[in-house]
């Protein structure tokens, strides 16, 4: 298994090494709530639009480099996303945590919901 790719969310296209990605999700202005959680690109056309999320939704778009969350201080910090009572959806951020730290979870996955479809 490889655990240095991971698929990109929008296109399903390969994150070939963490400097390529980037993790993000959007927070409610205003009540702080956290949801759609997201690796991606690390570049302008893949990340969320900051100005747009903003006047559309009244969100921000935190998030960081996908280096960061890899490894055990990376599971440390999903862990304290996680136990933050603002996550709208846990099972969203679980999956996430998963598909980060789990040696080649995101291309094994994708392999089998292939297979699986092909069947």
């Amino acid at each position: 298994m490889d655990n240095t790719k991971w698929i990109w969310d929008k296109r399903s296209e390969t994150i070939n090494t963490p400097e390529e990605g980037y993790v993000e999700w959007l927070r409610k202005t205003g009540t702080n709530e956290i949801y759609d959680f997201h690796i991606v690109h690390h570049t302008n056309d893949c990340m969320y639009d900051e100005q747009r999320n903003f006047q559309e939704d009244k969100s921000d778009t935190p998030g960081n480099h996908l280096k960061y969350y890899i490894g055990t201080e990376g599971l440390i910090r999903l862990l304290r996303l996680l136990g933050d009572d603002k996550v709208i959806n846990r099972q969203e951020l679980i999956t996430l945590v998963q598909r980060i730290q789990v040696p080649g979870y995101d291309i094994d996955l994708n392999s089998f919901d292939e297979a699986y479809a092909e069947s």
